[in-house]
Parts: C-alpha cells; sequence; structure tokens
C-alpha cells in the first residue's frame, strides 16, 4: 500500500487554502462588492479550470474523455447530484466572504469544518453519491463532537 502522508500533506495545505481563502474573498468583497468578488471568484475558477482540462485533454494517457465533448461534460445517465460540487463551492465562498468580517477567520473557519464534519458523517453513513457506505459509529460521532468543541474554544 502507498504511503498517505503526500495526501494527507495536501488535505493540510487544502485546509490552509480554505482559510486563506475566505480571507481573501472577505478583503476583495469590502472593496468591491460581495458580488463582484464572486464574479472575479468564477472567472478565475473557471480560467484555471479551463487550462486544467486544456492540459488533462492534451495527455494521450488521460483516461476519461475530453472536456471538449459531450461526454467529458455531460455523460449519459449521470445523476443531477453528481453536479452539486459547484453550488457547494459558490456557497463556501460566497459565505466565509460574508462571515469573516462579522465572525472572523479563526471562528469561520472552524464552524466551516464543524459543518464538513457532519455533512462528512451522514455522507459516509448512507453511502451518498455512490460512496462506500461507512455507518456511524461512538468513535466517529465523538471527533465531531470534538470538532463542536473545538468551535467553543476557538470562539473564546
Amino acid at each position: 500500500m502507498n504511503s498517505p502522508w503526500p495526501i494527507i500533506v495536501l488535505l493540510i495545505l487544502a485546509g490552509g487554502a480554505v482559510a486563506l481563502q475566505g480571507a481573501s474573498n472577505s478583503a476583495l468583497a469590502s472593496r468591491i462588492s460581495l458580488p463582484n468578488a464572486l464574479i472575479v471568484n468564477t472567472l478565475v475558477v473557471l480560467a484555471g479550470t479551463l487550462l486544467y482540462a486544456l492540459l488533462h485533454s492534451l495527455n494521450p494517457m488521460s483516461p476519461r474523455p475530453s472536456l471538449f465533448s459531450r461526454e467529458g461534460i455531460v455523460p449519459e445517465g449521470t445523476p443531477w447530484s453528481h453536479y452539486l460540487g459547484g453550488l457547494c463551492g459558490f456557497t463556501v465562498i460566497a459565505v466565509s466572504a460574508y462571515a469573516i468580517p462579522k465572525l472572523g477567520v479563526g471562528l469561520s473557519i472552524a464552524l466551516l469544518v464543524l459543518g464538513q464534519g457532519l455533512a462528512a458523517l451522514a455522507l459516509d453513513h448512507f453511502g451518498a453519491l455512490g460512496l462506500a457506505a461507512t455507518p456511524v459509529t461512538a468513535t466517529r460521532l465523538l471527533g465531531v463532537l470534538l470538532l463542536a468543541a473545538g468551535v467553543l474554544l476557538v470562539r473564546r
């Protein structure tokens, strides 16, 4: 089995990026308004995504259809729920940019992580979106309760 450490490090870095993203979006929104900041963020994400898709489509070893084809965007039989990621990303960006000036980065991100923990337990438990089901156990529930305790500690 491959070592999980590279993935763990990437996830920790991504967590830091979420905090920086929220603070940056909040600062931008205070200068140009929240709707305009969301538009700028959308354009930046779109540009990065298109560049990634272009590089991916040029790779002859790529196992999936190119973005520049119908089956690369909307394959037949794909459930609508598989497209919720964009809406979720928009929600994270908009709510974080709105909340951070009012609650601060620490508390806002702590609450975001608590929400992620609660949602992750439910998604795992029910095997949502085609994931393998992992039942809620007392230990996993305790982990989320510790996240809630963390929110209380960050709040003080």
